[in-house]
């Protein structure tokens, strides 16, 4: 089975066709969140995709077709999408903690032996009563 190229969906794989240009952030203290803007061309990239998928579903059907349209041809790859097309977003996310500690919850070892301490007092008091 031969491959059908219209001169883009191989290009647009590639890596680094998607460009993420990070415009900065802006911090709200009241509200402990972090506003992130950037700018991509993901969304032009993935149209640009989907219109490669379309057509070569199209070129197959011109192949079967006894004539070929040249014509079509030439304006499925006119009709490709400009991928440097971009775009801006935004999004909120908090602020990150300081030093996450998982055990900051449980009591130190001094509290620990603290507590055994006064525990063992009161049992000694009680035993003696």
């Amino acid at each position: 089975m031969s491959t059908i190229d219209i001169g883009g969906q191989e290009d647009l794989r590639k890596p680094g066709r998607i460009s993420v240009n990070r415009l900065g952030a802006e911090r709200n203290v009241f509200r402990e969140k972090i506003e992130v803007r950037e700018e991509s061309n993901i969304d032009a990239v993935n149209s640009a995709l989907q219109y490669c998928m379309a057509a070569i579903k199209e070129l197959e059907r011109i192949k079967l077709a006894p004539v070929l349209d040249i014509e079509k041809l030439d304006q499925l790859k006119r009709g490709i999408p400009n991928i440097e097309v971009y775009a801006e977003r935004a999004a909120e996310r908090s602020f990150p903690r300081e030093n996450p500690d998982p055990f900051a919850s449980f009591p130190s070892d001094w509290e620990q032996n603290h507590t055994f301490q006064k525990l063992m007092e009161r049992a000694k008091k009680a035993l003696r009563q």
